[in-house]
């Protein structure tokens, strides 16, 4: 990344007379400016770490001899390194060196701070998905109240197999769960939840889930640690609840709680505030 009024600077003149014109000195400067940049570093290293950055193809020395000559690179003990780096790094490079100096400060790795930024960003799908399905039931709510009179029957004659009849729920019933019996199991489990109703759109993603080796199996378990997780019943400060739609629409859902990730945390800091953290994190990280 070129720096504005490069190549009408006396140190980047001086460079492309050395180098031998203004094409070489810039490519040279910008590849090695990138390096640092995407590093958030300006160490480089010795002479061939320095011309590597540059992707330099000429005579090995003679690059780094010509940057550190105009100023664009300094000798220290460790190496070579940028000239004023911070000084002219962009803001999103200084910007990301203060958050990660910040996250070593508070002893969070990258696979942590990339963990529960990934939680939080789920967490905000599934309300959208919540709404949606709210959304979804209350247009069928209406479309069962105007089936019900009788200038309608026809309607209501398409409307209650999608809801209620047996060919609608063989292939589920025949994988071995059908849909009235995960809402059985989910309201014996998760009494404190949101309570489903049968919807042709949860048949649907429970027949996609009973494809899923060990889903039938551990259903009535995955349930029950819903019912105990804190977080599920929505001790969080977003508020999120879990309930039958989201286990059901989303692939990963149940073998996530099976790895116990919506489990509550054994430490008296983790269990004052299941998400807090995450919260913080993933603000950070999209920043």
């Amino acid at each position: 990344m070129a720096r504005p009024g490069l190549t009408r600077n006396r140190k980047f003149l001086r460079l492309a007379r050395v180098l031998g014109g203004r094409a070489i000195a810039f490519g040279s400067l910008g590849l090695m400016w990138e390096v640092g940049y995407e590093a958030g570093d300006p160490r480089l290293g010795d002479s061939v770490s320095v011309e590597s950055a540059a992707d330099w193809q000429g005579e090995p020395g003679r690059l780094t001899a010509a940057l550190f000559e105009c100023g664009f690179i300094d000798e220290t003990p460790n190496g070579f390194e940028i000239h004023d780096f911070w000084t002219h790094a962009p803001r999103y490079v200084r910007e990301r060196a203060k958050r990660e100096t910040e996250r070593e400060e508070r002893g969070v790795s990258i696979s942590e701070l990339r963990r529960e930024a990934g939680r939080k960003g789920a967490e905000a799908r599934w309300q959208a998905q919540g709404r949606h399905e709210a959304s979804d039931d209350s247009r069928m709510a209406t479309d069962c109240q105007l089936a019900s009179t009788p200038s309608t029957q026809h309607a209501k004659d398409k409307i209650e197999p999608t809801l209620s009849s047996p060919a609608a729920d063989a292939t589920s019933s025949s994988l071995g769960l059908t849909l009235e019996q995960a809402i059985e199991v989910w309201r014996s489990a998760c009494p404190h939840l949101p309570q489903p109703r049968p919807t042709a759109k949860r048949r649907r993603h429970l027949t996609a889930r009973c494809r899923d080796s060990g889903f039938v199996e551990s259903f009535r378990d995955v349930c029950e640690r819903i019912g105990r997780s804190r977080f599920c019943a929505g001790e969080s400060e977003r508020g999120w609840r879990a309930d039958l739609g989201w286990l059901l629409e989303r692939p990963d859902a149940w073998v996530k709680v099976l790895e116990g990730l919506y489990d509550d945390k054994s430490t008296a800091k983790n269990s004052a505030s299941p998400d807090a953290s995450m919260l913080e994190l993933f603000d950070e990280e999209v920043q």
